[in-house]
């Protein structure tokens, strides 16, 4: 995302994590912040705020042609190796 800002590339980051885990996203430790996700500009237990963010993140992946969906991750696979 060349010419992109810090910004759009922390929420699209974060995006691709909930998609690619749906809601188990909370099960990930260090994977995902959960204290101040996306410099805090979002509460994700806010049902508002959370369809806010997907909102700016599709902005954002329309705006720079990414994709906007993924393989779900199966986390029983690591939890079994």
């Amino acid at each position: 995302m060349p010419g992109s800002t810090k910004e759009q590339r922390e929420i699209y980051e974060q995006y691709v994590i909930f998609k690619k885990y749906d809601r188990r996203w909370k099960e990930l430790g260090q994977l995902i912040n959960k204290r101040n996700p996306v410099g805090g500009r979002y509460d994700f237990e806010n049902p508002q705020d959370l369809k806010r963010f997907y909102n700016d993140a599709e902005k954002i992946a329309d705006y720079w042609n990414l994709p906007k969906e993924f393989k779900k991750v199966d986390l029983n696979f690591f939890k079994n190796q």
